[in-house]
């Protein structure tokens, strides 16, 4: 896990950091911490690099249909 103030960081550990943003339903600030990134603004940066529909993460189709369910249902939420 990379450590210092300016790290560059691999795709491979971007991918396999926002599989599990994606996967686990933590929070950005959550992630961060436990990967030991040092703002949760970066996995910001990736999220719009690699949006949940990215081939690059692979997602399994089942999940993602669970996942845009999840978000609408919180959009919907949100604007009641």
């Amino acid at each position: 896990m990379p450590n210092s103030s300016h790290q560059s960081y691999s795709e491979t550990f971007k991918l396999e950091v926002l599989r599990d943003y994606y996967t686990s339903g933590m929070s950005t600030y959550v992630i961060s911490k436990k990967w030991g990134i040092p703002s949760h603004s970066t996995l910001f940066k990736w999220i719009r690099k690699y949006p949940l529909h990215s081939e690059s993460l692979s997602l399994p189709s089942e999940l993602l249909a669970e996942l845009e369910m999840k978000k609408r249902t919180q959009i919907a939420r949100r604007s009641s």
